[in-house]
């Protein structure tokens, strides 16, 4: 899971396995202050599933995964503006299923 101060995020949970086309690439967010559904913000850069989920005070990070096959990437996205998530770096190698942590 990810979050800011004030709201929390679900990152890819269409599910599938593996991330076929019933996966999904969206970046939800809710509220933490209020009831209310989630809404889709921004997108992820490909369709992911099993990835680790970490923030920072003001970014959130997707970490490896399946996209379909496992993948090392690390995408950031902001927690201030509803934009898409960028590629910002690689872990050591490809993982799935790894827990986050935030600061």
């Amino acid at each position: 899971a990810v979050q800011s101060h004030t709201h929390g995020y679900v990152l890819s949970v269409g599910g599938g396995y593996p991330a076929t086309s019933t996966a999904t690439n969206k970046i939800e967010k809710f509220p933490f202050a209020s009831d209310g559904n989630s809404s889709d913000v921004a997108d992820l850069l490909q369709r992911t599933i099993y990835s680790a989920g970490a923030n920072s005070e003001a970014f959130g990070f997707v970490a490896g995964g399946r996209a379909p096959t496992y993948t090392n990437q690390i995408q950031k996205f902001s927690h201030t503006a509803d934009e898409n998530s960028t590629d910002v770096a690689d872990l050591t190698y490809s993982a799935e299923g790894g827990a986050g942590q935030q600061v």
